[in-house]
Formats: structure tokens, sequence, C-alpha cells
């Protein structure tokens, strides 16, 4: 399962695959590093990747998820979106896997979605059926609070409503559990792969990250002893983005 990155300006999608073609097609204001490591150590989990493609088998849809066409009608058309029986499906298997997982994203539910249909995410998909002023879910049961805008407003509005509302919505974040957001970095995700998924010995892979990222900080000491470390410590991030319920 590889992730690829959606952003879009009205009708007009843009891709990307890696980091340098976010950076490319200037995406990291809608894009972060930190929202693209995440996804990437999810490609990470096997297991996970193993429940993706079991879901997508419970659905219907290809193993590999809906092509790049697809993925643009099912995004564009909501005529058709709204025909889409498979909808119900997919919602069902995103709590499955959420029984399965502790996932340590914001807005999983939604990042979810996307990957069981397409492997295309973006952080503009989401429920974007809500209105302005019912965003807010029940303050009694906090899990999370979105705040979703689906038409255009000013600057003045969206303040006022803030303030309007800011009682129950300092209630509600109140009831939230603290940001614990996981840092990972891009040379911890390739030490994991060339181990888990190349089977490459630690030896070859100080080598490999040696010529990759040596040059970048020469008082660096990148040794088969510093990759090994860097390895668990990797993995025990993974973990704590994603673990077996």
């Amino acid at each position: 399962m590889k992730i690829i990155f959606v952003s879009h300006l009205g009708e007009k999608y843009t891709f990307a695959n890696s980091w340098k073609e976010i950076l490319d097609l200037k995406l990291e204001e809608s894009i972060s590093k930190e929202f693209y490591l995440q996804c990437k150590a999810l490609e990470t989990n096997t297991e996970f990747v193993e429940e993706i493609v079991k879901s997508r088998q419970n659905i219907g849809i290809p193993k590999d998820g809906l092509s790049v066409e697809e993925f643009l009608k099912l995004h564009t058309n909501k005529r058709l979106r709204d025909r889409i029986t498979l909808r119900a499906r997919v919602d069902k298997e995103v709590k499955r896997i959420m029984t399965l997982f502790k996932i340590n994203i914001n807005c999983i539910e939604f990042l979810l979605t996307d990957i069981i249909i397409s492997n295309y995410v973006g952080p503009t998909f989401g429920n974007l059926d809500l209105d302005l002023f019912h965003s807010i879910d029940d303050v009694h049961h906090p899990q999370r609070f979105t705040l979703n805008i689906s038409k255009k407003i000013s600057k003045n509005r969206l303040i006022n409503y803030i303030n309007d509302n800011w009682e129950n919505i300092s209630n509600y974040l109140s009831g939230l559990d603290k940001d614990k957001q996981i840092s990972i970095t891009e040379k911890e995700i390739k030490i994991i792969n060339y181990r888990d998924k190349q089977k490459i010995k630690y030896s070859e892979i100080t080598n490999l990250i040696s010529k990759e990222y040596g040059a970048d900080d020469p008082n660096s000491k990148i040794n088969e002893d510093s990759i090994k470390t860097s390895y668990f410590r990797a993995k025990e991030k993974v973990s704590e983005i994603i673990t077996k319920a």
C-alpha cells in the first residue's frame, strides 16, 4: 500500500507521492510534514495494511483501492456520491479497524475512509456536509470536535462565531485529551523499510543511511549500533502512532 497525497482547489486536483513532490507543487500549507510522515508510518505496519486490504474485499472494491479516475468521480460528482451504497460499508470497516488499532493521528476516521477507498488522502477531504452552526458535537461526551466550513465565509463571521460559541468550545476543549503528537523522521521511516520490508542487514543499512544523510550532518556518528538504536526507537514511535487495540 502506498498512500498518495491530494490537494484541491475547486475542481483542480493535485497529486503527490513524496515530500519532495509536495514541496515542488507548493502543497506544504495544506499537507504538513508531520501529517505526511504519520501517513508514511502507517505504511510500515504490515498488520494495518493487511486489514485495509481485507476491508476493501469486504466492501467489494479492488484490493489496491479505486483508480484515479474512480477517485475523482467519487469526489466531484455529488449525485454519484449520494448513490454509492458502499459508503455505509466503508463506515462499518472504519469502525472495525478502529477497534483493532489505536491510531494517534488527528481526524483518523476521515483519513481511514480515504485510505480504504483509494489510498488517496488529503486534509481537505472529510465530512463537508455539516453546516457551520451545527458542527460542534455533544460537549458531554467529547472525543474531538470539528468546525467544518462548507461555504466561503468572511474572517469576521468566523471570529464572531467562535466568540459567540466560546463557552461551549471552552467546555469542550477542557474535556479533550491533551495533545500527544508523535514526531517521526523520514530517515527513521527509511530504516524501518530497509530492515522490515527489504530485509537488509544492519551493516548494509548503515552504509545506505551514511550515503543518504552523512553529508547533511558530518558530525553525526552513523554506525551499526546507532542504526540499531534508531531502528528500535523508530519502531516504538510507530507503535505509539498505531498499535493493535
